[in-house]
């Protein structure tokens, strides 16, 4: 397609550019948010009123990028001796300047492809970050786990464990998305468009049935009724008070998990589709059908029970959920949306045995439809 003299880069409104790049693609995308505050920092650096062209000069694209590696910005954050909320200043990752920088070159090559813009030179991306090499020991986890008292975290951590889920994905999670008759969790929401981070339907564990059984219908982490948004605070509270590193964060826990996979003998080849990550042994069937056969994660599921149950034999809080339970079959109407059955008569999960009735009948009640 040719271009008018009004799409060189010398007439061209940069902020025009990553409008349009927004509203017209980004919107359209699971990622909408990250991409967002992105094009915010090159609209912060370069201007309202700057053209496309400034992004072509060397001089500018240099300064750019040293601005993001040297901006501050503050968080709220709570004192672990005082309890009381402060503000701490932080600079950017290197891996978050990098996506910054990859987001705007993003938006100025579909300015191209789309017609807007008759010429594009990405700004070149700066050096990689050094990956993050810590990793929290099984009794780390466990230490954390016996200093853990909200519920709220309990299944969190749990679901961290069970599922080996990225942490926003565990957040999102709904009861609409577990499966009980098919025995599946599926991560990614109905009507979500995977992302390069890809959220897998995989098998429920014996472990964490009991807990999305106790959890409440609709977003399974909430606080007074409330879907929870980010646990990121009583983590960190929760951390300090077990005494442990500070680099022990929710994503850790994925390489927790990797490392205790592996030396209980199973493949990276079943842990990296458990995680989301691509399946080459299933690529063809992923890539056409959107789905990685559940059973073939079984042994990962099967692996993770066991380590489950060895956490419990360490752990001195016990490793299943204290809060009462309905019966599987009301539990799972309660689960559906619709659901018409609710349990007159809870189950109490006991340790180690199993579930036992609170009395010698369970008597259920139907709704009035």
């Amino acid at each position: 397609m040719g271009c008018s003299p009004e799409t060189s880069p010398e007439r061209l409104p940069l902020h025009h550019v990553l409008s349009r790049y927004f509203n017209d693609y980004a919107v359209h995308r699971p990622s909408v948010d990250q991409i967002g505050v992105a094009l915010d920092r090159w609209k912060a650096f370069f201007g309202s009123d700057a053209m496309v062209i400034a992004v072509l000069d060397r001089r500018r694209r240099a300064e750019f990028v040293q601005w993001l590696q040297h901006i501050e910005f503050t968080r709220k954050r709570r004192n672990p001796g005082t309890g009381e909320m402060g503000e701490v200043s932080r600079r950017l990752s290197a891996s978050t300047v990098r996506r910054a920088v990859e987001q705007g070159n993003a938006a100025l090559q579909w300015a191209k492809k789309e017609g807007l813009l008759s010429r594009f030179e990405p700004v070149p991306l700066p050096e990689k970050g050094q990956p993050r090499t810590y990793a929290p020991t099984l009794a780390d986890f466990v230490k954390l786990w016996d200093a853990t008292d909200a519920s709220r975290l309990r299944l969190f951590i749990a679901l961290l464990v069970h599922t080996i889920g990225r942490p926003e994905a565990l957040l999102e999670l709904t009861s609409w998305q577990c499966d009980y008759d098919q025995g599946s969790i599926s991560l990614n929401a109905e009507g979500r468009q995977q992302s390069k981070k890809r959220r897998p339907t995989i098998p429920m564990t014996d472990g964490i049935r009991p807990w999305l059984l106790a959890a409440p219908r609709g977003r399974l982490i909430q606080h007074k009724g409330k879907p929870v948004k980010s646990l990121i605070g009583i983590w960190r509270l929760t951390v300090e008070a077990a005494g442990l590193d500070p680099r022990f964060t929710p994503k850790t826990v994925q390489k927790l998990m990797t490392r205790e996979l592996r030396k209980r003998g199973v493949s990276l080849d079943l842990i990296g589709p458990y995680k989301g990550n691509t399946n080459p042994l299933n690529r063809v069937a992923e890539a056409h059908y959107g789905w990685v056969d559940v059973d073939l994660l079984k042994p990962v599921a099967k692996a993770i029970d066991e380590l489950w149950r060895e956490i419990g034999e360490m752990a001195v809080q016990p490793i299943s959920p204290e809060a009462t339970l309905t019966t599987p079959e009301n539990a799972r109407s309660n689960h559906v949306p619709g659901g018409t059955f609710k349990a007159a008569n809870p189950l109490k999960l006991v340790e180690p045995i199993g579930i036992e009735p609170t009395t010698s009948t369970v008597q259920t009640s139907r709704s009035p439809s």
